[in-house]
This record gives structure tokens, C-alpha cells and sequence, in this order.
């Protein structure tokens, strides 16, 4: 009699974990919880603040030492105990060290190592730590064809094994909204890592370009980094038009989708931006950079609001065409429809279907 063929086992390891992650983490974990029906999962953390709780997950594990070396020694003989247990596929999302400690374990077994990474390069970056992940890694996993491309071309990736699995969105209802943003001006909203890749140096020309010509608009700056302080000091002069949150969880940052007029995404550099799914998703107009692969992944419509990087000028001068836009109707309604293309449903079968 035939045997039925059992599950395959992945170990998953995630740089940390939080309750109140403002990162993108939280999407990865319920696309798990979903995979984690057909495969046997466990999921590894290399730090947290709180204990995870996630469905048809075998373990979730978060790693006690957070000093460095014995961090990276914690890892290894956690990594070695799953691999001895039958997890001898391992994802692992964003973490140089994780690709190189697998590295070794597969030294004293057979492992199959997937690593993430979905940044489009322009140019080589010269980071000698990515072009050593990339080469010891058994297969890479981004999230756009023309993001691999870009990784073949940049990396000379000639024979490694790329695997797609596109960015998804999850169409629920938004949260009722505690934040009370100005009724009597456009809204504009901001939500980003504050960092010059993410395009916040373009921010204050941006917004004195912006105000110059339409002096009733209020910008939502939602995010924390490098920049934070630097962006304050550069718009201290329109403080009245201007609203810093900091950091923000993925749950508020949500919630402030629908009360505001337009979104922003000003980056110099993306890969597949979920930001651009949730203001398709989320009914929300948007301008954005033509960066990563932006251009092909939204409708035909929206790239009329599309813009090279590093244009501060140009971005402010679409902010006002946005506003006057008279279709804005048919331009959410195409924008939302195109969202719903990239599902949930649909990411968890090619990512289950890499992992056969």
C-alpha cells in the first residue's frame, strides 16, 4: 500500500519579532500560518520583545542571548538541533549571518537554503556580505521577475536558482480610526523608514514645493530612522502643516488609509513596495517614484502619477495634479482592482510550491 506523502519540514528564521511590529514582518507571519497548514513549520527568531503566537506552527523559538558573538553561537546549535530533527529546507528572510550559520551546519548534513531578498539594483552595491549570501545560498526568493533580472545581471547570477513569490495585500476592512487628521485640508500621507533611500532628503522640498501652491495641505509623517531628527530640523518652518508619528504597528499605520486624501512614496530605491499594494487596496490615491518595480504593478492609469527619483520639483508639481484630478473615482476603482491581483491565496501557493 502506498504510503501518503508527508509534509515537507521548513524552518523559517526571522530577524525579530514584536507585537507591535511596524515593519512588514507581520504579513509573513499569517502567509506562514496559512503555508503552515501544508508544511510542517518552525520558526525561529533571532530576537523579540514578545512570545509569538502563530497557527499551524509546529515551534516558534526566540533567541534568549542578544550579545552578538554568543547570539551568533545560540543560533547555530538551534539551527543544528531543527536540522537534525528533519528541517533540512531553511528560509531565512533578510539575515546575512543566518545564510552563513546554515552554511556551515550543511558542512555535517544536507540542507536546501532559501534566502530573501527583494531589493532592485540599479548598479552593483558593493556589499561583499549580499554578494557572499547570495553565492552560498542555495536558491533566492524575491518578489518580482524583473527584480530577479536585476539580481542576475548586477550579481552575475547566471545558474543560481531564483524563485518568485509576488508581495501580497490582505483586502479586510480597515480599523475605525482614533487619529483625527484635519477636515478642513488635503491630507497627505507619508509612511516609510526615514532614510534617504526611502526618499525622506525629498521630503522638505517636497513639502515647501507643495505648500507654495496649495497652502491647505497637511503631511503625516509615520515612520522612524536615521532621518528623524534631521527631517524636524528641516521643516521646523511649516510645523503647522506637518505631523510627526514616529514609529508606528502595521495595525494604526493602516488606520490612517482612509481618512486621508493622498499617499506619498518618494523613495530613490524599492524593490516590490507593500506600501503601493495598501494604497491600491485601501482606496487611496498616490504619488510614488518610479523605482523597484513599481511601474509594473500598478495599472495603466496611475503611472501618469508616477516619477523618476530624486525630482522633489516634479513629485510636488503631481501632488497638485493629484489633488485637481478630476477622475479620482476611476483611478481608485482601477487601483483596487489591480490590487486584488496580488492575494494572499495566490502568494501562498507559489511559496508552498517553492518549497516542494
Amino acid at each position: 500500500m502506498k504510503q501518503p506523502k508527508s509534509n515537507p519540514k521548513v524552518l523559517f528564521i526571522f530577524p525579530s519579532f514584536s507585537r507591535d511590529e511596524a515593519t512588514h514582518y507581520p504579513y509573513w507571519h499569517r502567509l506562514i500560518e496559512e503555508a503552515g497548514k501544508k508544511i510542517e513549520a518552525v520558526v525561529l527568531f533571532e530576537s523579540g520583545r514578545d512570545k509569538p503566537k502563530l497557527k499551524n506552527v509546529r515551534q516558534t523559538v526566540v533567541q534568549k542571548v542578544m550579545f552578538k558573538p554568543f547570539n551568533l553561537v545560540e543560533r547555530f546549535w538551534l539551527v543544528l538541533k531543527f536540522v537534525k530533527k528533519g528541517y533540512k529546507k531553511i528560509y531565512i528572510h533578510y539575515s546575512y549571518w543566518s545564510v552563513f550559520l546554515s552554511k556551515f551546519v550543511s558542512f555535517f548534513t544536507q540542507v536546501k537554503i532559501f534566502y530573501w531578498n527583494c531589493e532592485k539594483y540599479e548598479k552593483n552595491p558593493n556589499n561583499f556580505l549580499l554578494s557572499l549570501t547570495l553565492s552560498w545560498c542555495d536558491a533566492l526568493v524575491t518578489g518580482h521577475k524583473s527584480i530577479a533580472d536585476s539580481y542576475r545581471k548586477i550579481f552575475g547570477l547566471k545558474n543560481k536558482p531564483i524563485k518568485i513569490v509576488p508581495n501580497w495585500i490582505e483586502n479586510k476592512k480597515l480599523p475605525a480610526t482614533s487619529f483625527q487628521l484635519p477636515a478642513t485640508k488635503k491630507n497627505i500621507l507619508f509612511v516609510h523608514h526615514l532614510s534617504p533611500r526611502k526618499g525622506s532628503r525629498e521630503l522638505p522640498e517636497i513639502i515647501s514645493k507643495t505648500l507654495k501652491g496649495s497652502p491647505k495641505v497637511h503631511f503625516h509623517i509615520i515612520g522612524d530612522g536615521p532621518d528623524a531628527n534631521w527631517l524636524k530640523q528641516k521643516t521646523r518652518g511649516f510645523k503647522n502643516n506637518i505631523t510627526f508619528y514616529g514609529s508606528l504597528s502595521l495595525e494604526k499605520v493602516v488606520s490612517f488609509y482612509k481618512p486621508a486624501d493622498i499617499f506619498i512614496m518618494p523613495s530613490c530605491s524599492e524593490g516590490f513596495p507593500r506600501v503601493i499594494l495598501e494604497a491600491m487596496i485601501y482606496k487611496i490615491p498616490f504619488i510614488a517614484t518610479k523605482v523597484g518595480c513599481v511601474a509594473e504593478i500598478v495599472p495603466k492609469m496611475q503611472k501618469q502619477f508616477l516619477v523618476p527619483p530624486k525630482k522633489p520639483a516634479l513629485f510636488a508639481q503631481k501632488i497638485k495634479e493629484l489633488i485637481e484630478f478630476g477622475d479620482k473615482k476611476t483611478l481608485i476603482k482601477k487601483n483596487y482592482q489591480q490590487a486584488k491581483k496580488y492575494s494572499q491565496v495566490k502568494a501562498v501557493i507559489a511559496f508552498k510550491k517553492i518549497l516542494k
